[in-house]
């Protein structure tokens, strides 16, 4: 996957036929009108990933006649990135599609490697496909308009990314926490890209991602049906913490360990307040995450900074009494 800055993009635009996809937040941002757009359309990330605003961008493109030799860009977080590969990868049998990621979990992890998914009933990404870009766009200007919530947790795959291979972004959050963003960025779009280009489908290597996603995207799911749902970034931190003391229990690290990545979390991401997650009630959502075969749960064994094994296999009831 190549990467694009600005200017090469908005020339990119004037040759090619554009379908637009993007976060109804920059419905009215002046930078989109930088680029030339044969049809758009803007769509709250809240709807996204539902299968009613996948068959209403199917309908208008084949409305307005985009094939093959067109391409379908998506401007947004991670539930616009989804969005836009799942319909590339499904219209036509698949088309060209082009990501700019507008917000650091994107930019950092939704955005690269080619998954695209939409949820289902109340399970997220139940339903998806892998399809790779053809270019990544990266803006840091878009991060600038990020809230509170976004900013602080959009951080997390970053640090997942620094505890399962990647000593520079280690060393670097360790130094200096979120300072350097042009180089937290840089350096995590290029050690997911070597992960992800050893392993595309997900049959090896590619797997250590999940670290944290296990219990993660559970909470998500279970955090759907909520008022307030946290965004994948706090889940992804509270999955990580939660896998962490899993390991210790299971005797993949020591209890120093533990205790060490565990402050490293908490220094990085303001946790304290944050009310006790019922686990038991999450767990039914667990059961059905993707990496599972029966009633086998899959994780990533953690053994260590930068020392981790793709996959283990925990029976549901084995899990169950861990997490009490």
């Amino acid at each position: 996957m190549k990467t694009m800055n600005w200017f090469e993009w908005i020339q990119f635009s004037k040759s090619n036929r554009i379908f637009l996809l993007a976060d109804d937040f920059f419905q009215n941002d002046p930078l989109l009108k930088e680029i030339k757009v044969d049809q758009s359309i803007f769509i709250s990330a809240k709807i996204a990933k539902s299968l009613s605003t996948v068959e209403y961008v199917w309908n208008q493109l084949l409305e307005n006649q985009f094939t093959k030799h067109d391409f379908l860009v998506g401007v947004g977080g991670g539930s616009i990135t989804d969005l836009t590969t799942f319909i590339a990868g499904t219209y036509k049998r698949g088309i060209p599609h082009i990501l700019v990621p507008t917000t650091l979990l994107a930019a950092t992890d939704a955005a690269i490697g080619g998954k695209g998914g939409i949820d289902f009933g109340n399970f997220k990404n139940a339903v998806g496909v892998i399809k790779s870009p053809e270019f990544l766009v990266i803006y840091p200007h878009f991060f600038e308009q990020l809230g509170i919530e976004e900013t602080t947790f959009g951080w997390a795959e970053v640090a997942k990314h620094a505890l399962i291979g990647s000593f520079d972004l280690y060393k670097e959050l360790s130094a200096n926490k979120f300072q350097n963003v042009e180089f937290l960025v840089s350096k995590s779009v290029e050690f997911k890209n070597s992960v992800v280009s050893e392993d595309l489908y997900e049959q090896g290597r590619r797997k250590i991602l999940n670290f944290g996603h296990t219990l993660g995207h559970a909470l998500e799911s279970y955090q759907l049906e909520s008022n307030s749902p946290y965004s994948h970034g706090k889940c992804v931190v509270l999955g990580m913490l939660k896998e962490l003391e899993i390991m210790h229990k299971i005797g993949s690290i020591s209890h120093y360990q533990k205790d060490d990545i565990t402050q490293w979390l908490h220094h990085l991401f303001p946790l304290e307040n944050l009310p006790n997650t019922p686990w038991l009630e999450v767990l039914p959502y667990v059961k059905n995450d993707k990496k599972n075969e029966g009633n086998l749960i899959g994780f990533v064994e953690f053994c260590g900074v930068g020392k981790v094994e793709p996959e283990m296999k925990l029976s549901l009831q084995t899990v169950k009494e861990l997490l009490s």
